[in-house]
């Protein structure tokens, strides 16, 4: 599995490596791991709880607004009805169990049946390049909002960016749920089969 904690974990992108390396620095592992070291090897040194209880820490304190399936979108076939929660409203325990839960699976040696029923066909290119076409099409504004309101952790506040991008605050929470809207879309369509049929069988 070539995949790195950040693949799976789109925030990790958008956020400062000065906020998340306090939370998620490890002795055991190489600076910034989470975006250069593949998920099992990092699993494998220190444990898929303490992966996963970084990913939690870093979740309740730097996204703790935003609604799991933004911060894991895995959660949205695994736990459909908790991927609508944010880490704030569901504590740091359960999303830890959740997290855990979501890697420990997506990391299970895949078997001849499972290839059967859920393992897509090897797509023509790297997960991570598809992950990023979500990404690809996003304006200027777009982007900015992403980065300094959906996925930060200091969100710019509504009248910073509608100061900014001469909008009113309305405009700017449409953006937002725009920016959901497509990753949702996204997620359903054909770019994304490949991606979607890899992790599939995370719903059991």
């Amino acid at each position: 599995m070539n995949l790195s904690l950040s693949d799976i974990a789109p925030p990790l992108r958008w956020t400062s490596p000065g906020q998340v390396a306090p939370i998620a620095t490890d002795p055991r592992l190489p600076e910034a791991w989470w975006q250069a070291l593949p998920l099992d090897r990092a699993c494998s040194t220190i444990g898929t709880s303490e992966v996963a209880g970084r990913l939690a820490d870093l979740a309740l304190t730097c996204w703790g607004h935003l609604m799991l399936g933004d911060v894991l979108p895995l959660l949205r076939f695994a736990d459909p009805a908790s991927s609508v929660r944010t880490p704030e409203s569901l504590g740091r325990e359960v999303v830890h169990r959740m997290f855990t839960g979501v890697i420990e699976r997506l990391l299970e040696p895949v078997t001849e049946e499972s290839v059967g029923q859920a393992r897509p066909t090897r797509p023509d290119r790297p997960l991570p390049e598809l992950i990023d076409e979500v990404f690809a099409t996003l304006d200027e504004r777009q982007r900015a909002i992403a980065r300094d309101r959906l996925y930060a952790s200091q969100r710019a506040t509504l009248d910073d960016l509608a100061q900014r991008f001469s909008v009113t605050r309305e405009r700017i929470r449409q953006i937002e749920r725009d920016l959901r809207d497509h990753v949702e879309a996204w997620l359903t369509s054909e770019g994304a089969a490949p991606l979607v049929g890899h992790v599939s069988w995370l719903r059991g």
